[in-house]
């Protein structure tokens, strides 16, 4: 923690979101460490939430990355074809903003 003084909430508020965010982050990981099963703490705080969902965020974009990787491996392997496969796999990502527009726009 952080031993700067804040006069007020004004003052240096990214630092004060920082200091919030490794506050609420910081109970978090003790109640779950020490958790008798007797209560549950919740904690709502939009910039603990923030700071919860980019570390989800990151480990599934690295699920993703992971598994174009393998097919690209395995269609490469199969197809015998650096081109075919590259070109395979661009048409996979491009489809996601068409299918986008397509679900937003239509559902």
């Amino acid at each position: 923690m952080g031993s700067k003084v804040y006069k007020t909430t004004y003052d240096d508020e990214d630092g004060q979101d920082e200091e919030v965010t490794e506050f609420s982050i910081d109970i978090d990981d003790m109640f779950e460490k020490d958790n008798s099963g007797d209560f549950t703490v919740y904690i709502y705080n939009t910039l603990y939430e923030k700071a919860r969902f980019s570390e989800i965020m990151i480990k599934d974009l690295g699920f993703a990355a992971i598994s174009i990787c393998l097919v690209f491996l395995y269609m490469w392997f199969t197809l015998r074809s650096f081109w075919m496969t590259f070109n395979s796999i661009l048409n996979i990502v491009f489809s996601f903003p068409m299918t986008l527009v397509i679900y937003k726009g239509v559902l």
